[in-house]
Protein backbone atom coordinates (compact mmCIF):
# COMPACT_ATOMS: atom_id res chain seq x y z
CA UNK A 1 0.00 0.00 0.00
CA UNK A 2 2.74 2.12 0.69
CA UNK A 3 4.35 1.98 -2.77
CA UNK A 4 0.91 2.28 -4.58
CA UNK A 5 0.59 5.71 -1.90
CA UNK A 6 4.11 7.12 -3.28
CA UNK A 7 3.34 6.67 -6.60
CA UNK A 8 0.00 9.08 -6.11
CA UNK A 9 1.69 11.62 -4.20
CA UNK A 10 4.34 11.84 -7.25
CA UNK A 11 1.72 11.71 -9.93
CA UNK A 12 -0.62 13.64 -8.51
CA UNK A 13 2.11 16.49 -8.62
CA UNK A 14 2.37 16.30 -12.02
CA UNK A 15 -1.27 16.55 -13.05
CA UNK A 16 -2.65 20.05 -13.71
CA UNK A 17 -5.96 22.03 -11.80
CA UNK A 18 -8.72 20.07 -12.99
CA UNK A 19 -6.74 16.99 -14.93
CA UNK A 20 -7.04 13.50 -14.27
CA UNK A 21 -5.20 11.36 -12.72
CA UNK A 22 -5.55 7.19 -13.22
CA UNK A 23 -4.05 4.94 -11.01
CA UNK A 24 -4.00 1.00 -11.44
CA UNK A 25 -3.55 -2.08 -9.75
CA UNK A 26 -2.79 -5.60 -10.46
CA UNK A 27 -2.46 -7.34 -7.19
CA UNK A 28 -5.02 -9.66 -5.21
CA UNK A 29 -3.22 -8.36 -1.89
CA UNK A 30 -4.44 -4.27 -2.72
CA UNK A 31 -8.84 -4.96 -2.84
CA UNK A 32 -10.38 -1.69 -3.43
CA UNK A 33 -10.69 -0.40 -0.19
CA UNK A 34 -7.09 -0.24 0.66
CA UNK A 35 -6.25 0.59 -3.20
CA UNK A 36 -8.77 3.54 -2.44
CA UNK A 37 -7.20 4.93 0.59
CA UNK A 38 -3.68 4.40 -0.01
CA UNK A 39 -4.43 6.81 -3.49
CA UNK A 40 -6.50 9.16 -1.49
CA UNK A 41 -3.34 9.26 1.07
CA UNK A 42 -1.12 10.04 -2.03
CA UNK A 43 -2.89 12.51 -3.23
CA UNK A 44 -3.49 14.40 -0.27
CA UNK A 45 0.12 14.20 1.13
CA UNK A 46 0.78 15.71 -2.74
CA UNK A 47 -1.56 19.13 -1.50
CA UNK A 48 -3.98 17.70 -4.08
CA UNK A 49 -7.40 17.11 -3.46
CA UNK A 50 -9.17 14.71 -5.63
CA UNK A 51 -13.29 13.16 -6.65
CA UNK A 52 -13.16 9.50 -8.19
CA UNK A 53 -14.75 10.39 -11.59
CA UNK A 54 -14.29 6.23 -12.44
CA UNK A 55 -13.89 3.01 -10.87
CA UNK A 56 -12.94 0.22 -13.30
CA UNK A 57 -12.43 -3.54 -13.14
CA UNK A 58 -11.38 -6.39 -15.41
CA UNK A 59 -13.36 -6.79 -18.88
CA UNK A 60 -15.73 -9.31 -19.58
CA UNK A 61 -13.14 -11.78 -20.82
CA UNK A 62 -11.51 -11.91 -17.36
CA UNK A 63 -14.73 -13.14 -15.37
CA UNK A 64 -13.92 -12.89 -11.66
CA UNK A 65 -15.17 -16.68 -10.18
CA UNK A 66 -17.44 -16.35 -6.80
CA UNK A 67 -15.33 -19.42 -5.57
CA UNK A 68 -11.89 -17.69 -6.16
CA UNK A 69 -11.88 -14.06 -4.90
CA UNK A 70 -8.81 -13.43 -6.08
CA UNK A 71 -9.50 -13.52 -9.87
CA UNK A 72 -10.78 -9.81 -8.84
CA UNK A 73 -7.66 -8.45 -8.53
CA UNK A 74 -7.35 -5.67 -11.84
CA UNK A 75 -9.08 -2.55 -10.69
CA UNK A 76 -8.30 1.16 -11.56
CA UNK A 77 -9.30 4.31 -10.27
CA UNK A 78 -9.82 7.91 -12.16
CA UNK A 79 -9.92 10.80 -9.98
CA UNK A 80 -10.16 14.09 -11.32
CA UNK A 81 -7.50 16.60 -9.27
Amino acid sequence: MRAYERIARLAASLVEEGGYLVLCSCSHAADLTKFRAACARGIGKAGRRGAICYTGFAGADHPVLPQLAEGGYLKALVFRL
